[in-house]
């Protein structure tokens, strides 16, 4: 008799939960240094994760030391969390460029060659926006790599409103 009345205890507690839509991502860092967070593969700024249903989160794994560094550049330094959702938003580039395939000019060469054909483009570094002219001056050999999403509804997803092609630069 007892099993069952904690069983109808037990949903009614997480029913109750599961309607309160106060609900906040809170980050409790005793050296007040906070890591970089990606969601579903893009970067997200301070503050914005209290948009994310904790019942969407299929998954969450922390990068620390030089696991982050390595895959997040600089911006990985003090470490890394990867949230990935159940929607499945993340968005796939429509390419990527290694370190290997990277020439050392080859902002010059977007700038060259009108890189877009006429399309909105944004550049993110480490997710932050950038001008053209700011990355023609990047060392190659400091990038990690260069993924490109083509199509409005890709930098929608990228939350670049009114773009047609989102650029991603990650440094080492």
């Amino acid at each position: 008799m007892r099993l069952p009345i904690l069983a109808l205890l037990l949903l009614l507690c997480t029913c109750a939960l599961a309607q309160n839509t106060d609900r906040k991502i809170v980050l409790h860092n005793p050296n007040s240094v906070n890591p970089l967070f990606v969601v579903d593969g893009i970067v997200y700024e301070e503050g914005s994760l209290n948009e994310i249903d904790p019942n969407n989160i299929e998954a969450i794994s922390v990068l620390k030391d030089a696991a982050a560094t390595v895959a997040y550049g600089p911006a990985g330094d003090n470490g890394v969390v990867v949230i990935v959702t159940k929607n499945g938003n993340y968005t796939r580039p429509d390419y990527t460029l290694t370190p290997d395939e990277i020439p050392a000019d080859i902002f010059n060469r977007y700038a060259e060659l009108n890189f877009g054909d006429g399309k909105e483009v944004v550049y993110l570094l480490n997710g932050k926006p950038q001008h053209l002219k700011k990355l023609s001056k990047l060392d190659a050999s400091t990038i990690a790599s260069i993924r490109v999403y083509e199509g409005a509804d890709k930098a929608l997803r990228l939350r670049q409103k009114g773009k047609d092609v989102v650029v991603v630069v990650t440094l080492k």
